[in-house]
């Protein structure tokens, strides 16, 4: 990600509850000050004030610091960016092709948690919570590739086929899928699995084995997975 002004942005400007917060924040400051002062007044020594003060300033600090942290995940509001935030725009372009290429799980978890996000953080997320999601979606596939497989091992000692034609259709149905801002890119990323396709049908004619079909979906989605996550890192470290 490039860096912007956003780096300065409080993620939690505008939002009212933040502002009731802020006011209790100085309020606490003021009321402790006081309390301070009018102890120090009552045993005639300025010593109380100054003890005191320290006490409640590291006191508030550290409140403030775990606020933050809790809310955002972090101890400060603001921060350069690439050090602990993601924004949330690049995130959606991120999932562009795990939409695509499996929009069931999108639908189910990823879309979910972006919009959670854009309620609770608008444009910066935490990493630490892209991070928990990335997990969660990782078991989740795993646990569905599992299930997939014995349903294809099973179709394919059956003999199931899946026509050629479908397939295509398939594989080319993800570029209308597809809403990250690198469509052209994702386009030329599934040409090689459109030619592996014609090398499946040269071999086996109208119809693929099921298990053959299922590898060649495998395949593809994890090389274009792989590739986009390659092509977002080089784009942040520029």
């Amino acid at each position: 990600m490039s860096e912007g002004t956003s780096a300065s942005v409080h993620p939690l400007e505008g939002k009212g509850w933040f502002r009731l917060v802020k006011i209790l924040y100085i309020g606490l400051w003021l009321v402790g000050i006081g309390f301070c002062a009018v102890v120090a007044a009552a045993l005639e020594s300025v010593q109380p004030l100054l003890i005191g003060g320290v006490a409640l300033a590291i006191v508030l600090i550290v409140l403030k610091k775990a606020f933050y942290y809790v809310v955002l995940g972090r101890t400060t509001p603001t921060e350069p960016l690439g050090t602990g935030f993601a924004d949330l725009e690049d995130l959606r372009s991120d999932f562009s092709s795990l939409q695509a290429t499996n929009p069931e799980l999108y639908q189910e978890l990823i879309a979910p948690s972006l919009e959670a996000w854009n309620t609770q953080y608008g444009r910066r997320v935490p990493v630490h919570a892209l991070h928990a999601l990335r997990q969660r979606a990782d078991t989740e596939m795993e646990r569905l590739e599992q299930k997939r497989g014995e349903i294809i091992n099973k179709a394919a000692s059956e003999g199931v086929t899946i026509d050629i034609v479908e397939l295509r259709q398939k594989i080319e149905a993800t570029t209308a899928q597809y809403e990250g801002s690198a469509r052209e890119e994702y386009i030329r990323l599934l040409h090689p699995w459109l030619l592996r396709l014609e090398a499946l049908q040269v071999k086996y004619g109208t119809s693929v084995p099921i298990d053959e079909a299922h590898k060649l979906s495998e395949d593809m989605e994890a090389s274009i997975s792989a590739q986009e996550a390659q092509r977002h890192q080089a784009q942040e470290e520029l």
